[in-house]
């Protein structure tokens, strides 16, 4: 070791290992013994030969900064290399050419500590207003033990300051700041964690989660939220709601959580105030919403625009001071990476409008990569590789304050197994007259991998990676509308359960649905005297490419369906291959004889829920076809949507006809229900597609599965309308399990009086025979 520290390493330096770091460590570590056996040993030489316990007065000790160079050296072959090392810059050494290194990076040492720990003492509120650290800090320094290190940390985080950087909270004076406040005055108090999330009506709730776990409570107002959750005495919002403040930030798609601080956010903030400060606010913030004693902005408001209101109102008192850490958020995580798909990357929050972005070679102005002057980063195409985003250099300043290496992946990785906690919850079915059956396709069109274009596949891989434990439906609803397709979210949301891909379930205790993937598996179908296979369940590419190779290795042949829209997901199977050695080989379930829809017209599953002090939330209008707050349209068949006034429980969907009222929790199967009671169709057949005419609803989920795999072919939106897949006869075949609902048959399905009292008798009181012209009809 003495000869290393005098004339430089002894050892070789390997691709992975520099065999002299531990020596530039030890000089680190006796720099900053100050205290105890060495309280009275000032010089660095003394120190360190009272620590080796050898009897040298160390004059010769140039290989100390011979070793910091060549550290220097080795990184940058590492970074060159493409590894995810960062690069050292070394201070000057001045007049210490052998030691100057050490001595100016040992930083902090324990005085500077005990320092830190008086200046907190005597000021308690300097990490949350920045400004009394740089007024008072300065009385600090005068100490002459205070380190050359601190004042020069000190120096950097005051100039970065004061020219307006706030993503500051890494810079090692801040951190050094923080790191001391949490080890000598740690509050006892918890966090309170609460989100608020939207549903398809509109109407917003919120949850309340523990900092320890994933247990979600859910409640209908924030008033509510706050109270149960005991966010007055937390420890992050207790001062906001006492104040009758507070703030919520997007803090991933689809999810909004509440904050105390306005901080930054390129996305805006929604604004929750207490009702005493209605009046100061005015409408300065937009529409707000009530929500029990508390109210909360309609809109996502501008950081500028919620920040002069709030002024203006006096009731925030100081603007730009806070000091936060350069993120990056908004994106969807592959196993530590970000997936790189365009519409899907995430966005930097930080204290610049102008970046610098550089790849791995270190390479800045060619990559593919950009980011805007919100932050959000864009690519034109699946982007792959490791980035660092840095903010551009201002005046005087010699290297940037902060970066960020992000890494990207052009494809999701395939999860392990989809089976979360909200896979246990209850699945919100449609349907309840299915039954065990082999599973029967009539399509007559060639089988042929069909190469057209995909306008989901960005929106289908980031589906695949973003949901391995599922979603709240606010959550996938903000995921699709991310996509950027021309679509209403809703019927997207739709489409890709209707292929299969996702399915709802009933949150625990309350209104809402969440949403799961739904694993692969391999299905035995047959079409005429041929077997085939299909893939069902969500897919990513690299699962695609293994169903490829899997079914080639077995000698047979792929074939893809694209779906009735260029958004529609495709259907994709094999022919010639062995059913039982494809799933084993990719290690997924077998399906041979799958729940099918039965033959029992009007099978739709009801819910076993009096509510009948339920609230009136919306009714359907005949007219538009579509809920409403009010109706217009006339009809002898009422369609409710009801909700519980003490938010325990799911919404109701009540159908009234003739004096009898039913109840579903599922609100496709209400509203084909309402329109067979009145005889309204729901559907319309026109060149081979059964086309939706409401604005809601559509084919519950047994039913647009068989629907699926007779024509092996997915639905989705097309203009304005959503249809799916169908020939004449399946249409009839439709018709017959929901009767009154679809029109546009050439020949409509006709009955003799003793099979209109059967069908009457199998709907379970949803049908009744009339006698019409001297006959009985439904």
């Amino acid at each position: 070791m003495i000869d290393s520290l005098r004339f430089g390493s002894q050892r070789y330096s390997t691709h992975g290992v520099p065999n002299f770091f531990a020596y530039l460590a030890v000089t680190l570590f006796i720099d900053s013994l100050l205290e105890g056996n060495y309280a009275s040993s000032g010089a660095f030489r003394t120190k360190l030969a009272k620590w080796l316990d050898v009897d040298n007065s160390f004059q010769q000790l140039k290989g100390v900064a011979c070793m910091w160079e060549e550290l220097v050296g080795w990184l940058d072959g590492r970074i060159k290399a493409g590894e995810p090392f960062r690069r050292l810059v070394l201070p000057e050494q001045h007049s210490w050419t052998h030691i100057g290194y050490t001595r100016r990076l040992s930083f902090p040492n324990r005085t500077d500590i005990r320092l830190i720990e008086r200046f907190l003492s005597e000021h308690p509120g300097a990490l949350s207003e920045p400004h009394i650290v740089l007024t008072e800090f300065w009385r600090t320094l005068l100490d002459r033990r205070a380190s050359w290190g601190l004042t020069v940390a000190f120096e950097e985080f005051r100039q970065s300051y004061l020219r307006r950087r706030r993503a500051l909270a890494d810079h090692r004076f801040w951190r050094l700041l923080t790191r001391v406040r949490a080890s000598h005055g740690r509050s006892e108090r918890s966090n309170t964690i609460i989100e608020m999330i939207f549903d398809e009506d509109g109407d917003r709730s919120y949850c309340g989660l523990s900092e320890y776990d994933d247990d979600r409570r859910s409640y209908r107002s924030l008033d509510d939220a706050l109270l149960q959750e005991a966010a007055a005495r937390s420890g992050n919002l207790g001062a906001a709601v006492a104040r009758g403040v507070l703030f919520f930030r997007q803090c991933g798609i689809g999810r909004w959580i509440a904050d105390a601080e306005l901080g930054n956010s390129a996305n805006g903030v929604h604004v929750g105030l207490h009702a005493r400060h209605l009046t100061l606010v005015g409408a300065q913030l937009g529409r707000l919403l009530s929500s029990s004693g508390w109210s909360i902005t309609q809109e996502p408001q501008a950081i500028r625009r919620a920040e002069e209101a709030l002024i203006r109102a006096r009731l925030l008192i100081t603007s730009g001071e806070q000091i936060f850490r350069a993120s990056v958020s908004n994106g969807i995580r592959v196993k530590g990476a970000w997936l790189g798909r365009p519409n899907f990357l995430p966005t930097v929050e930080a204290d610049t409008t102008d970046f610098t972005v550089s790849d791995k070679m270190g390479v800045s102005g060619v990559q593919a990569l950009h980011v805007t002057e919100g932050g959000q980063l864009i690519t034109a195409s699946p982007l792959a590789g490791s980035y660092v985003v840095e903010p551009a250099l201002l005046d005087g300043e010699e290297r940037p304050q902060w970066s960020l290496r992000l890494q990207f992946a052009k494809d999701a990785l395939p999860h392990l197994a989809i089976d979360g906690a909200r896979h246990r919850l209850p699945r919100l079915n449609d349907w309840s007259g299915a039954c065990s059956s082999p599973i029967v396709s009539k399509n007559q069109d060639p089988l042929k991998w069909e190469s057209g274009r995909v306008a989901s596949e960005d929106l289908l891989e980031a589906v695949y990676a973003d949901g391995v434990s599922g979603w709240e439906e606010a959550e996938l609803v903000g995921l699709i509308r991310r996509a950027g397709l021309d679509v209403h979210p809703w019927s997207m949301l739709r489409c890709l359960g209707d292929a299969g891909l996702i399915e709802p379930r009933l949150r625990e205790g309350w209104r809402g649905r969440s949403w799961t993937l739904v694993a692969p598996r391999i299905v035995r179908l047959h079409m005429d005297a041929n077997e085939l296979v299909l893939v069902e369940g969500a897919l990513c590419t690299r699962l695609v490419e293994d169903f490829q190779l899997a079914v080639d290795g077995l000698g047979g042949t792929c074939f893809r369906r694209l779906g009735i829209s260029e958004l529609s997901p495709p259907t994709i199977g094999a022919k010639n291959v062995p059913a039982e050695a494809l799933a084993q080989r990719l290690s997924w379930p077998l399906v041979s004889n799958a729940r099918v829809a039965g033959i029992s017209p009007l099978a739709l599953e009801t819910a076993n829920r009096h509510a009948e002090l339920y609230q009136l939330a919306s009714i359907w209008d005949w007219d538009q076809r579509r809920f409403k707050d009010h109706a217009t349209g006339h009809s002898p068949v009422r369609l409710t949507r009801r909700i519980h006034p003490g938010g325990r429980d799911h919404d109701i969907f009540r159908v009234e006809h003739h004096g009898q009222s039913i109840n579903y929790l599922s609100r496709t199967a209400a509203i084909c229900a309402a329109h067979a009671a009145a005889s309204v169709p729901l559907f319309e057949i026109r060149e081979n597609r059964l086309v939706r005419l409401a604005h809601d609803g559509g084919v519950p989920d047994a039913l647009a599965t068989d629907l699926r795999r007779r024509r092996i072919r997915t639905a989705g939106p097309i203009d304005d309308a959503y249809a799916y897949p169908a020939t004449e006869s399946d249409a009839k075949w439709l018709a017959s399990l929901l009767p009154g609902c679809v029109a546009g048959i050439l020949s409509a399905p006709k009955y003799d009086a003793g099979q209109v009292i059967s069908t009457a008798r199998r709907s379970a009181g949803r049908l009744r025979p009339l006698w019409r012209g001297g006959r009985l009809l439904l």
